[in-house]
């Protein structure tokens, strides 16, 4: 009886082992994947800056003409770059969040991009604004 109880404590030990392992692998591919995924995509997307010519909220497109941009697939198009906007493109004026409402025609912008089958998707888009009137007081 001696050797049989030893015998189911060495598995039981063993079953431990191998839990806490599985575990363990479980906890470092979860941080790898956390750590890779935002940098491929990073890696992916594009910048472009750009003065707003046209602005569809219902279709949900934005049309930028580029201007001085150093980004090599932007700068082989020599006209309009039209972007997908959605409800998950973020868009900031002065570091703080905006609407897609708050775009204007003319304005300039820096549109972060993606492109996928030949589409451009507006990842954030960040209006330009002189650097006084982010810290103008509004009453």
């Amino acid at each position: 009886m001696f050797v049989k109880n030893t015998f189911f404590k060495s598995k039981s030990a063993d079953a431990i082992k191998l839990a806490t392992g599985v575990f363990a692998l479980a906890v470092v591919s979860f941080f790898v994947a956390s750590y890779l995924i935002p940098t491929y995509a990073a890696e992916n997307a594009l910048s472009i800056k750009g003065k707003v010519v046209a602005f569809d909220r219902f279709g949900g497109t934005l049309t930028i003409k580029p201007i001085g941009t150093d980004s090599s697939s932007a700068a082989e198009t020599s006209g309009e770059l039209t972007f997908t906007t959605s409800d998950t493109s973020s868009v900031t004026m002065c570091t703080m969040n905006k609407d897609l409402r708050d775009i204007r025609v003319g304005e300039n912008v820096d549109v972060t991009y993606h492109g996928k089958d030949g589409n451009f998707f507006a990842d954030a888009i960040d209006i330009s604004t002189p650097v006084f009137a982010c810290y103008t007081e509004y009453e």
